[in-house]
């Protein structure tokens, strides 16, 4: 099944002066607007850069300044033929099966973590997140194409680089669709993220060890991870916002596949999952000091995630 979706190469906005250096001022403007306000210029705002390059006033890397400054350019970086989402998560729960799943949908485009500094996206690194939006992600597919998102991790809120304001301008879409998604029981988050730790800096065979957890450092972890759920809830409470949890995906995952099509508005498809669970052991049998835990956490309202 081919969506057309190969990434096109990112061009930034210097790359796109050069590339179009042979054309004249008035077709340049034209272009700008259609690169950056995805319309064409009005006759009052073409005569106005016109009148200021023949001024002296601005240059073409100044004009595209200028439209990027403007309130109709934000909202340009979301104007689309689809609708727009993001998959809030946290490491190990349950981002690459949720988007693989999408992925197989006719009508969706999922992107990975596009904004991650590691994830490989080198070309992308010195380019702001409005052009990564518009130009990268948020681009013109074909129109079979209902829905275009990427996974965002919670705990990437302090971006490096160029990539400052890409909460804000998230935050700022309120026709966003916002899938939130997080592990239910993070003693088992944790541990898979422990154990994914150990795995890139020990033998394959340590994914069947038993490991220590500290007691300190699990407690941190759950309270991290709880209240980091609640303030992003919170922060895009004004949006279309669907809760789903891994546990979902994995106990109950044509249901919850479905629910998610539905929040997106797109039609239904019966999609199948790429991924499955790998850790069929139990917690006890995972976990060395297991049982020294689960008496440490009882009576807490962590308890539960002792329960195996």
């Amino acid at each position: 099944m081919n969506k057309a979706k190969a990434t096109q190469e990112p061009v930034n906005k210097e790359m796109w002066i050069q590339s179009n250096a042979q054309i004249t001022d008035r077709e340049f403007i034209e272009a700008a607007y259609l690169r950056y306000l995805k319309r064409k210029a009005d006759p009052g705002g073409r005569n106005f850069y016109i009148d200021g390059i023949n001024n002296q006033q601005f240059t073409r890397e100044k004009i595209i300044d200028s439209l990027k400054s403007s309130n109709e350019y934000k909202k340009a970086v979301f104007k689309t033929n689809y609708h727009n989402f993001i998959i809030l998560s946290s490491p190990r729960s349950g981002t690459h099966m949720l988007k693989s799943s999408l992925d197989l949908h006719p009508n969706i485009i999922c992107h990975d973590e596009v904004f991650n500094p590691d994830y490989g996206y080198a070309s992308l690194r010195n380019m702001p997140e409005d052009e990564i939006l518009q130009h990268f992600i948020f681009r013109e597919y074909k129109p079979s194409i209902k829905a275009v998102g990427f996974c965002l991790h919670r705990s990437d809120a302090g971006f490096r680089g160029n990539w400052q304001r890409l909460w804000n301008m998230l935050k700022g879409n309120s026709d966003l669709y916002v899938i939130s998604l997080f592990r239910s029981n993070l003693l088992r988050r944790y541990l898979s993220f422990k154990r994914m730790i150990k795995s890139n800096v020990s033998s394959p065979d340590s994914k069947s060890i038993a490991i220590e957890l500290d007691k300190n450092e699990l407690l941190k972890d759950f309270q991290k991870q709880r209240n980091k759920v609640e303030e992003f809830n919170q922060e895009f409470g004004e949006h279309r916002i669907l809760q789903v949890t891994y546990e979902q995906l994995c106990q109950d995952y044509s249901a919850t596949i479905q629910g998610v099509q539905q929040f997106l508005e797109i039609p239904y498809v019966n999609l199948q999952p790429k991924t499955k669970k790998l850790e069929t052991r139990s917690l006890k049998e995972s976990i060395k000091n297991y049982e020294i835990l689960k008496q440490d956490f009882s009576g807490t309202e962590w308890e539960s995630f002792f329960e195996d």
